[in-house]
């Protein structure tokens, strides 16, 4: 898998009526759990906020964050200017105005509506988890 879920396991799955079964041995089992851990790192799915001194907002946002924010439109109304580039491991910064924040979180708001399954209406998208620190 891309992920590398199943980095360093040989097992492979057989299928019956459709449905797929892979058996891995005690140490497979170990090696998968240790990949698991390894994906599921803290950060990896989430979106870092600062409020700088400017009263600006500096969001540190995951590559695989970025791709959905794109495509649920996250930066409809917001011009990004300089245009943001990416960091080395694939992630973005962006700093918005206040109004842009606000506007930000508006549509991730909206994002959620489309869901297969709604739930009730948020400030955000149940995804997105946001960690709002003050640098001064």
């Amino acid at each position: 898998m891309k992920n590398g879920g199943f980095e360093g396991i040989t097992a492979k799955p057989s299928e019956a009526g459709g449905v797929f079964v892979l058996s891995l041995s005690e140490a497979e089992m170990k090696q998968f759990n240790t990949n698991q851990e390894k994906i599921n790192q803290a950060g990896d799915d989430s979106i870092s906020v600062s409020l700088q001194a400017s009263g600006d907002y500096m969001l540190h946002i995951p590559a695989q964050l970025w791709k959905m924010i794109n495509l649920s439109n996250g930066f409809a109304g917001i011009t990004l200017s300089p245009k943001p580039s990416a960091n080395a491991d694939g992630s973005y910064d962006v700093k918005l105005t206040p109004a842009e924040w606000n506007v930000f979180q508006e549509n991730q708001a909206k994002a959620t509506v489309g869901l297969r399954n709604p739930r009730p209406a948020r400030t955000r998208s149940p995804c997105l988890s946001m960690i709002v620190e003050a640098t001064c």
